[in-house]
């Protein structure tokens, strides 16, 4: 892999130095002139195997002007740098992008790089119990869409953090080190309160009037929680806790009409 991937810098030198194929926005010349010049430095550093700093050079010299051809020397300066998925995918659009012409020549040499760089990618498996609409889902602090939870996705051969955030706060997280090809099913638990709930059925009861059953909570709101719905309490019976009775049952029909924190509606007291 070595001598494949020395031998796409030595391709690409050429190739960029070669000409540009046009494109609908073309840059300006200074750009061009800049991402020659980072295109060079890139080479050189690549040479003296300074990998991180050929990868940076390259990844400019590809942003300021996007010709397919640095992909190969961009893809290279991954591979060297632990970035597989990222090669990957610069192989896999250089390969896209160029079906014809002088650089077409060159796809041969692409595709054998791209065969070898396959079977080194791990794979991951996330599961998350739990996971609300608005959570979070986080790999090494890059979001990941809903839609990926579940579907097995390509990782690179390192160490990873996953996360689920809800309400600004960590509710669940992983830490995993994935080696080359390895394939791996992380689950996570996203099924707590969020910080806000918890805090409010953490809040203490108070008492009101005479009645000892009726019971007003204080903190949040709970009209749109769990709480907040007298069908929770439906065949709840009597229960001691630290002293206080609290039995409340939702009546079909007879009893009389109360007005609470639940709401008004028909209520019985066994």
């Amino acid at each position: 892999m070595r001598v494949r991937s020395w031998l796409a810098v030595a391709l690409a030198s050429h190739l960029v130095s070669a000409g540009a194929t046009a494109s609908a926005q073309e840059p300006s010349a200074a750009q061009t002139a800049l991402a020659r010049r980072l295109f060079h430095e890139g080479m050189a550093s690549a040479r003296a195997e300074r990998w991180a700093e050929a990868h940076e050079q390259f990844a400019r010299s590809y942003e300021l002007v996007r010709r397919p051809r640095i992909l190969v020397n961009l893809g290279t300066a991954q591979v060297q740098t632990g970035r597989l998925v990222q090669a990957a995918e610069s192989y896999r659009r250089f390969l896209r992008e160029v079906t014809r012409g002088r650089d077409a020549a060159h796809r041969q040499t692409v595709e054998a790089a791209l065969s070898e760089l396959e079977p080194r990618l791990a794979h991951v498996r996330l599961s998350v119990a739990g996971l609300e609409y608005t959570d979070r889902v986080e790999m090494d602090g890059q979001e990941i869409a809903h839609a990926a939870v579940g579907v097995e996705m390509p990782a690179n051969p390192t160490a990873h953090r996953f996360t689920v955030t809800r309400d600004g706060a960590v509710v669940a997280e992983a830490e995993v080190e994935l080696a080359e090809g390895e394939r791996r099913e992380v689950a996570l638990d996203a099924r707590s309160l969020s910080p806000a709930a918890a805090a409010a059925s953490e809040a203490p009861s108070t008492f009101v009037g005479d009645n000892p059953y009726a019971a007003k909570y204080t903190g949040e709101d709970a009209s749109g929680s769990v709480l907040g719905s007298p069908w929770l309490w439906l065949g709840v019976g009597a229960a001691v806790v630290a002293g206080a009775v609290v039995a409340v049952v939702l009546a079909t029909s007879g009893g009389t009409t109360e007005t609470g924190n639940f709401g008004t509606g028909r209520w019985t007291v066994d």
